[in-house]
């Protein structure tokens, strides 16, 4: 959201817009970026996410600010202006995000489910350190595991394992356990939900309910970060 103000307000100044505008182009194009959903926190954002959607908030932002005082034109080139710009400050600030990640500020995981799907899941967590989860463990009601990281207990034990391990993250590794969602955001975890497309998902997305209770969404898979 910062980068967007501050690329709206520069691409406004720009036009010669006065300041009210400028505050009423900044306005309207969070608003519409948070009516597309543009701002939902991604493990790994693209800076392509929502593209189409952030250059049309612009487009809309400028017609609507810049209404009698610019010509049509003006208010094009504003819009293009402010999509340039936000692409490349996404581009460098997730550059940044993921370098952070690779040198260690990666947070401790659990994922719920050790079926091959589950598994997967880990195996990408794991080889992807820029995702900035670190599976340490599955809660499942199976406790055998041969290879991978280790079954730390049932789904049921989550709260016993928050405090051993000090876990900050949970990837329910399947389209069930709303529950569990639910407890592990009353712990104060992130609630992550990977259903398993006929893909691999290596992204995905926590998102909070409107009532304040807890639920989860699935994100479009990616292969690899690019």
């Amino acid at each position: 959201m910062s980068i967007d103000l501050a690329c709206m307000t520069f691409s406004a100044l720009m036009a010669g817009q006065t300041p009210w505008r400028v505050l009423l182009a900044c306005v309207l194009v969070v608003a519409v970026n948070a009516a597309g959903r543009v701002y939902e926190p991604r493990i790994l954002p693209s800076s392509l996410d929502r593209g189409f959607w952030l250059a049309g908030a612009g487009l809309v932002a400028t017609l609507a600010a810049f209404w009698e005082s610019a010509s049509l034109t003006v208010a094009v080139i504003a819009a293009a202006l402010f999509a340039f710009l936000a692409f490349c400050g996404r581009c460098v600030f997730q550059a940044a995000v993921r370098a952070a990640r690779r040198r260690g500020g990666i947070k401790p995981a659990v994922v719920v489910g050790a079926n091959p799907h589950g598994h997967r899941l880990a195996s990408a967590l794991l080889g992807f350190p820029e995702y900035g989860l670190l599976p340490i463990g599955f809660l499942d009601e199976e406790t055998d595991t041969d290879t991978g990281p280790p079954v730390l207990g049932t789904p049921d034990d989550l709260a016993e394992i928050f405090h051993a391990h000090e876990v900050r993250a949970v990837v329910i590794a399947g389209r069930e356990g709303q529950d569990l969602a639910r407890a592990a955001r009353e712990l104060g975890c992130e609630v992550y939900l990977a259903p398993a497309p006929d893909d691999l998902v290596l992204d995905f997305a926590r998102c909070a309910s409107r009532s304040g209770a807890s639920r989860c969404c699935a994100c479009a898979p990616t292969r690899r970060p690019a």
